[in-house]
């Protein structure tokens, strides 16, 4: 009914109510109910940029510092040297992880910047990459999902 009056903000919102409810009933199995929550949780349905945007963040730089604690190098730094070596000299690891589709060979040169001998990643690091790429897309999805509310023609 919404939609026929061209009130797209409002259908939205009773669309997000009607998945509030759904995830609610005891009926639903668990694979719907995940789902459902990892929907709300990202994006509130398909009503919350700033909730998209917390995703996307939340997903990097989680990713950020398991790449930074997973890297091999010399752990005999004191916290604040440890800290501008690894968290300052690879800031540029953010925006490569940022971009879902930066190539795998510019998390290494990141990463085994300081290395002299073995310049290779570890299979957790691959997987870390890996599933970053598909996090920070799905996190770039939701946020247009949320942003389309703005656009949408009934």
């Amino acid at each position: 009914a919404f939609l026929r009056n061209n009130n797209t903000l409002q259908a939205l919102e009773a669309h997000s109510k009607m998945y509030e409810y759904a995830m609610k009933r005891e009926d639903l199995d668990e694979w719907d109910r995940f789902i459902l929550k990892m929907n709300h949780w990202s994006n509130r349905h398909g009503t919350s940029i700033g909730h998209a945007l917390k995703t996307i963040f939340l997903i990097a730089f989680g990713s950020f510092l398991l790449l930074i604690f997973s890297s091999r190098g010399n752990s005999n730094y004191c916290v604040s040297e440890w800290f501008v070596k690894n968290i300052f000299d690879k800031s540029t690891l953010l925006f490569s992880i940022l971009n879902p589709l930066s190539r795998t060979e510019e998390f290494k040169d990141i990463l085994t910047a300081n290395l002299t001998a073995d310049k290779s990643l570890s299979f957790f690091q691959y997987l870390i990459i890996f599933l970053t790429k598909i996090g920070i897309g799905w996190g770039y999805y939701q946020f247009i999902a949320a942003f389309r509310k703005f656009g949408k023609n009934g």
